[in-house]
């Protein structure tokens, strides 16, 4: 029930490093020191169900939405209104969110492996059991993974690589291909995961090419200076 939550979230934010230890944690890759250590201290000084209010809302995403924090933590809007209060996060219509990405990096590579693995599978859970608009298979992807949740990866990963390609985003689509066909037995599900990187692959060869423009179609410069167009009629074509 809600109280177990509030007590399990409580808990994982005992696990939180005081402003005396932070300067003695590594800082992430690409998050300065003095950054992390600032966000460390004042997340240290955060009461124990604000902590994990906190920590729900790095794991979360760039976007915590109220009510995914609410389902994570059980927590009261005090808690929420705590952080505010820090100038860590702030809030975005319906949603939170630090107030820089380099803030939630810091917070994120101070958590242990455990307690994100955990607050992962609780941030899938609540996604899969809604109705929400953000319930985008790239966000179940990622949380999946996160979670070491192989079965969702595998089922997620493909949709999500469907739906990148379908937007251009190739890149994205390859890497959701990469993680799916690196969770997946060498068997027919692989084969078909191939078949349909294959046809991503080659649809986007082929938009690419209906782009670019017929050589005979480009405009050439004439001697004068000024633009023209290739006519084949004159060259007796």
């Amino acid at each position: 029930g809600g109280s177990a939550s509030a007590s399990r979230a409580c808990s994982w934010a005992g696990r939180w490093p005081r402003p005396a230890t932070a300067k003695s944690l590594k800082a992430a890759p690409g998050v300065p020191t003095t950054v992390q250590d600032a966000v460390l201290a004042r997340a240290g000084r955060l009461s124990p169900s604000a902590r994990a209010v906190l920590d729900a809302a790095a794991v979360a995403g760039p976007r915590a939405e109220a009510w995914l924090l609410r389902e994570m933590t059980a927590a009261e809007s005090g808690s929420i209104d705590e952080c505010l209060a820090t100038g860590v996060l702030r809030a975005e219509g319906a949603a939170y969110a630090f107030r820089h990405e380099l803030a939630r990096q810091a917070v994120l590579q101070a958590m242990a492996p455990t307690r994100s693995l955990g607050l992962h599978r609780m941030v899938l859970q609540a996604l899969l059991a809604s109705n929400e608009a953000s319930r985008s298979a790239a966000r179940l992807v990622l949380h999946a993974e996160g979670a070491g949740d192989v079965a969702a990866l595998r089922h997620w990963a493909p949709i999500a690589a469907r739906e990148a390609a379908m937007h251009g985003a190739h890149r994205q689509a390859a890497a959701h291909w990469a993680r799916a066909l690196a969770h997946c037995e060498p068997s027919a599900e692989r084969a078909a995961l191939l078949d349909q990187l294959l046809h991503d692959l080659l649809g986007r060869n082929q938009r690419r090419a209906e782009a670019r423009p017929h050589p005979l179609e480009r405009p050439i410069t004439r001697r004068d200076g000024r633009q023209g167009s290739f006519d084949p009629s004159r060259t007796g074509c």
